[in-house]
């Protein structure tokens, strides 16, 4: 991304300060620490040859939750066959002496060396890391500012930081299916002239419309007997989140 500077914002002596902070790397390993194509490295200089501790990721930048708590690095990477997955490590954790902060970083598949050396290198390591990039963390689904914020993606336009779902992606049932057209063509057209299903359906977009006009929650309680399409009804609604 392209960062501009202000000339006319600039104090004397500002702008060699601004030209030395936009050439500076985002992220910014302690000594001895590099992140390559093929994981991070630690370097002990002459005392011997240098020390693979992970496999690759990518630093998405420091995380903390809406009210600056809960510090943590966000960090994105492909397990061995293929999938995509990001964690957090927080910073308090990295405080402890065990191994347990990077349990779940090797349970969704990436590659953590288990010599107890090394772990204690790749926590050093995170602990001293600096980086620019700001990820913002919510445990809700839905709108954050004028961004829609979904298990495994963003939707909006991005500001000054990131904002990122901060729990498993299978705790909300959210997931996306064939295209939107197909859901129209089977789905939206069938439902056409059935009062019940139409009412479904707009149920299921009411949630985010509302959020945004600020309006108070309600609910729709569908009566009748067995086999009259309550049922039905639900599963239309559910069809447009998941």
């Amino acid at each position: 991304m392209t960062e501009f500077i202000d000339l006319d914002e600039l104090e004397d002596g500002g702008l060699d300060e601004a030209l030395e902070a936009s050439k500076r790397p985002a992220v910014r390993w302690p000594l001895g620490y590099r992140l390559e194509h093929d994981g991070l490295w630690f370097d002990p200089g002459e005392d011997g040859p240098g020390l693979r501790l992970t496999g690759p990721f990518k630093v998405l930048g420091l995380a903390r939750d809406p009210h600056g708590q809960g510090w943590a690095i966000a960090l994105t990477w492909a397990d061995r066959d293929g999938r995509q997955h990001r964690g957090f490590v927080p910073h308090a954790d990295l405080l402890g002496t065990g191994p347990d902060v990077l349990r779940s970083l090797a349970s969704d598949g990436l590659v953590v060396s288990p010599a107890p050396k090394r772990i204690k290198l790749l926590k050093e390591g995170l602990a001293q890391l600096e980086c620019d990039a700001r990820v913002r963390l919510v445990k809700r689904a839905g709108w954050y500012d004028d961004q829609f914020v979904l298990p495994t993606q963003t939707i909006g336009c991005a500001g000054s930081e990131t904002v990122i779902y901060d729990s498993h992606p299978g705790a909300a049932r959210y997931e996306t299916r064939g295209s939107l057209q197909e859901w129209i063509d089977q789905v939206a057209a069938i439902c056409a002239g059935n009062s019940r299903l139409i009412l479904a359906l707009s149920a299921a977009f009411a949630g985010p419309i509302n959020d945004l006009l600020q309006g108070e929650g309600g609910g729709i309680h569908l009566v009748g007997g067995s086999s009259l399409g309550k049922s039905t009804a639900l599963i239309a609604a559910g069809s447009v989140w998941g």
